[in-house]
């Protein structure tokens, strides 16, 4: 399994209702919204099943195939196949004794009544979907053939002309009767996974739409056996910014470790949580926001960049930060195929332990070549004291301050930064001027 917690997805803000998953938010049916955010839980661990992810989506992107998603209807056959009680029987005999005793009473019209309309429904959907993989369609067989397999093995035993009967108009009670304990006893199991494969369908369909809208674009994966390749992005950015400056970021694995330096407001944070959006939504198959993306498969994701304190609990901020660089250090002991994302670490103590624990952690991660960091800081000393690390890659976002204005680029460039933005400001703003006055 893929690793990532909770942390992480708070970390990139990847749910709810502003993240980056309302970027893919258009499923028809509650049932393919639910689908779609849990896609977001978890990634995909082998290459063969993003690249088919990926197939799926370009081709729903292409050809949409919204007419097969009802959501009133899809809650109903949802309703039904969870519906206790028993099932009509399916015995002719029975069955046609049932139909004599509705016609004097009312509880079994009523039960009829009931059952009918979602046997027919379901019927109806089930041939709406065979149609569907049935397409002559280019390339269809290729891009949908699991996903196909999947839906023959399911109605397997479902007598085709019969399903034709109930999309009448006019459908006899025998036969209702035979389907309502076929669909909800025999094959209740098939008919509920018939369900959400249908959820499945709708909720990639919605990232489809997403990307025709966003226009993002598939990453490619590196083969497994090149070893110096780690990760390559041209023209990534954030999705929430409306007129986002692009950067490029290449890692392999001589220089697997980046170290990023800038002043405070110019954009560090920012760009870490967009390479780490590219890492994981590469890994879950879907587009990414940048215009090229190369990256090796990676077994998880962590990330330490919004933590807090926690005052239920009593713990510091430098505490809880402790403690996560502890967990990521021991996630990384067990597994040396990690994407690891830190964001100004050790802000809860003084600038002279930060300076030493910054040290002391990248020292102990230059043997894990496999894996690939991020780490952004404010303390300039620590790239003085690896200077001619040979695996560490220096870069800093570009900052030009005058003695009256203050560029900010945005733009990621090679070596350290040493502008020192914050007394800038303090001065320009006349933070002190007031207090000034009363001595």
């Amino acid at each position: 399994m893929f690793i990532i917690d909770k942390q992480t997805l708070s970390d990139l803000n990847l749910l709810g209702a502003t993240g980056i998953v309302s970027y893919f938010d258009y499923a028809i049916s509650r049932g393919g919204q639910d689908r779609l955010y849990g896609y977001f839980g978890t990634a995909l661990k082998s290459v063969d099943k993003i690249r088919a992810r990926q197939k799926v989506i370009q081709f729903l992107a292409a050809e949409p195939v919204d007419y097969l998603f009802d959501k009133y209807v899809l809650f109903d056959l949802d309703a039904y196949l969870n519906m206790s009680g028993e099932p009509i029987d399916k015995n002719m005999v029975l069955s046609i004794a049932d139909y004599v005793e509705s016609c004097f009473n009312l509880r079994r019209k009523r039960e009829l009544y009931f059952v009918k309309r979602p046997v027919c429904e379901l019927a109806t959907h089930i041939i709406a979907l065979k149609r569907f993989f049935n397409s002559d369609k280019p390339l269809f067989e290729e891009v949908f053939f699991d996903l196909k397999c999947d839906f023959l093995s399911l109605v397997e035993g479902l007598n085709s002309s019969e399903l034709e009967r109930l999309t009448k108009s006019k459908v006899s009670s025998r036969l209702v009767h035979k389907y309502d304990f076929l669909f909800r006893a025999v094959f209740r199991q098939s008919m509920r996974k018939l369900i959400y494969l249908t959820y499945d369908l709708d909720a990639l369909n919605a990232v489809a739409k997403g990307y025709k809208l966003m226009g993002f674009t598939f990453p490619y994966f590196f083969p497994t056996m090149d070893n110096t390749k780690m990760l390559s992005i041209t023209q990534f950015y954030h999705p929430v910014l409306s007129q986002p400056i692009k950067n490029d970021i290449c890692i392999d694995q001589d220089k697997s470790l980046v170290f990023l330096t800038g002043a405070n407001m110019n954009g560090k944070s920012t760009l870490l949580r967009s390479v780490g959006i590219c890492i994981y939504l590469a890994h879950m198959g879907f587009p990414v926001p940048a215009e090229h993306m190369e990256t090796r498969l990676f077994d998880g994701l962590l990330s330490s960049i919004n933590l807090g304190d926690s005052v239920q609990e009593g713990y510091s901020h430098f505490f809880n930060e402790v403690n996560r660089i502890k967990f990521i250090c021991d996630t990384l002991s067990k597994n040396n195929n990690m994407a690891i994302i830190l964001d100004e670490l050790f802000k809860g103590t003084n600038y002279q332990d930060a300076c030493e624990a910054t040290n002391e952690l990248i020292y102990n991660l230059q043997g894990l070549n496999e894996s690939i960091f991020f780490i952004s800081s404010h303390i300039t000393e620590v790239a003085d004291t690896f200077q001619h690390a040979k695996h560490i890659d220096f870069k800093y976002m570009y900052t030009s301050i005058e003695e009256d204005a203050v560029e900010i680029s945005y733009k990621l460039k090679d070596g350290v930064a040493r502008e020192k933005l914050g007394m800038w400001l303090l001065h320009k703003n006349k933070t002190f001027d007031s207090l000034r006055t009363k001595n």
